[in-house]
C-alpha cells in the first residue's frame, strides 16, 4: 500500500533533484506550488513521472495554481485504486512474469 508519507518523499525528492529547489526552499507541504516559481515544463515533467510511479491518469485539467504539495498528494492518494502499491519497478517485475508464464 502506498502511504501518503511515500508520495510526498517522491514529490519531495523530485522537486529537489530534477527541479533544482534547494530542500531549504521546501520546509512543509503546505507551501504551494506557484511559490516554488517552477516553470510549467517541469510541473508537467512531474505530472507525467507521477503517472509511471504510481499507474494513475492525472486528468488533464488537473492544475497545480493555488495546490500546496500537502494537497496534490493527498490528490495522488485518492486517485490510487483501493490496495494499489505498484509503482513503475513493480509493473515491469509484472510485466516480465507474465510474459515468462
Amino acid at each position: 500500500m502506498v502511504t501518503t508519507n511515500e508520495v510526498k518523499a517522491w514529490v519531495l525528492d523530485f522537486l529537489v533533484n530534477m527541479a533544482d529547489i534547494p530542500s531549504a526552499d521546501i520546509p512543509n507541504g503546505d507551501i504551494e506550488f506557484a511559490n516554488l516559481n517552477v516553470d510549467s515544463l517541469t510541473l508537467l515533467e512531474m505530472l507525467g513521472e507521477i503517472e509511471c510511479e504510481y499507474g494513475i491518469q492525472i486528468p488533464r485539467d488537473f492544475t497545480l495554481k493555488n495546490i500546496t504539495i500537502d494537497g496534490m498528494v493527498d490528490y495522488i492518494i485518492e486517485l490510487l485504486p483501493a490496495g494499489k502499491s505498484e509503482g513503475r519497478y513493480d509493473a515491469m517485475l509484472a510485466a516480465e512474469q507474465g510474459a515468462i508464464n
